[in-house]
């Protein structure tokens, strides 16, 4: 089903401290590969292509999580580290659609990030991919992501791991989707009711979201902590009704 031997999939440890390298150099395209705290290379790799099941994205934008910030500062003791084209927050245009594609055409602009189950674990075998216990999350673990001209969505879960972006929103807006959405799921999860009362520990993207779910939700006050003066001034648009500083 997927050309696995495709160099954008990294499958051992040796391969991932080489499976970067080019192999078509006319097909080759600039790439920020991290190789370790304060180590980033811009490199040349082989551009992806889509295969039957996906897609290939033109990075229009690509936003830095504080995952990536905490990769570049320090590495993470017991986290594998792959030499890889970070960034998993990403959006461009569509510009190559597998055979098997319906859903998504070309020139679609699009939020995007890409992952490749293992096909094999029991969530796959019901078709639950995008949870599979074995997945590969481009931009993190074992797959190339955004801080790439180009970058390969193996697997297409229409409005989970692709979104079409309205007109009206822009790339760098789109970037948010991830971040923002963590913060609505987290709301969602709680399951919040009207008299309750809700604290929420840092307004970065995925707080502002959990604000902003917590407002729609009609929770009866929301308090929301913060030692940025930005973040703080942020917090009052989507809704929160007291603003801290910890400090």
């Amino acid at each position: 089903m997927y050309d696995l031997s495709f160099p954008w999939v990294m499958r051992t440890a040796s391969e991932r401290s080489c499976g970067h390298r080019v192999i078509n150099r006319s097909n080759a395209m600039k790439s920020a590969i991290y190789y370790g705290p304060r180590d980033i290379r811009i490199e040349e790799i082989e551009r992806p292509k889509a295969g039957e099941h996906g897609i290939v994205v033109k990075t229009r934008a690509a936003a830095i999580c504080g995952t990536d910030l905490h990769f570049y500062k320090t590495a993470w003791k017991g986290l594998p580290v792959d030499t890889i084209a970070r960034g998993h927050e990403n959006a461009g245009d569509v510009v190559e659609v597998g055979a098997n594609i319906q859903d998504v055409r070309m020139g679609d602009r699009v939020w995007a990030t890409d992952f490749l189950p293992c096909f094999e674990c029991e969530r796959c075998k019901k078709g639950e991919y995008d949870r599979c216990r074995n997945l590969k999350l481009g931009g993190q673990w074992g797959l190339h992501g955004g801080f790439a001209e180009y970058f390969w969505i193996p697997v297409v879960v229409l409005n989970r791991n692709v979104i079409k972006l309205p007109e009206t929103m822009s790339y760098q807006e789109g970037t948010l989707i991830e971040p923002v959405g963590i913060g609505l799921g987290a709301v969602i999860n709680a399951d919040p009711k009207p008299d309750d009362v809700a604290v929420v520990l840092g307004t970065g993207m995925v707080g502002l979201g959990a604000v902003a779910k917590l407002k729609d939700s009609g929770v009866s006050k929301i308090m929301a902590s913060e030692i940025s003066d930005k973040r703080r001034q942020a917090a009052k648009e989507p809704g929160a009704d007291v603003i801290i500083n910890p400090a």
